[in-house]
């Protein structure tokens, strides 16, 4: 368990790795969608991750790094809200997941400037990896 955990943590600390860490992006986001689309457009082109549609790693069945999003807009203030886990599929119906309870971050953007805010969750997500302690995750 513990060789998995740091070759997670080497994985998502390697720059230039050969294969990009897999990320799935699950967000609760309608009002603010301009903000998530410009957080996976950060996470895409930076080459690090690959962003995949389920937990299945596109049925790799990998370990793929999981991100919760939930968004409220008023007036011309974005704050979204995001936790961080993994996740493993075993078989098509059977994927194990473990949230981490201290990466619970929240952000307040501009409204009318999503790009910045998606960029400032990006820096969110490379400052949490990089501040990363191996902990036990049972996946």
């Amino acid at each position: 368990m513990h060789r998995l955990i740091l070759m997670l943590l080497f994985t998502l600390g390697a720059n230039g790795a050969e294969t990009p860490q897999s990320v799935y992006v699950h967000a609760d986001c309608d009002r603010a969608s301009t903000v998530v689309a410009a957080f996976t457009e950060a996470i895409n082109m930076s080459g690090k991750y690959h962003q995949v549609p389920n937990l299945n790693d596109e049925g790799r069945r990998g370990v793929v790094m999981t991100i919760y999003m939930a968004c409220s807009t008023r007036s011309d203030i974005v704050g979204v809200a995001s936790s961080y886990g993994w996740a493993k599929c075993y078989s098509e119906k059977e994927c194990h997941l473990s949230l981490d309870g201290s990466s619970i971050r929240s952000v307040l953007c501009d409204a009318k400037a999503p790009v910045e805010c998606g960029r400032t969750l990006f820096k969110v997500l490379e400052d949490l990896i990089k501040n990363a302690e191996p902990s036990t995750f049972k996946l």
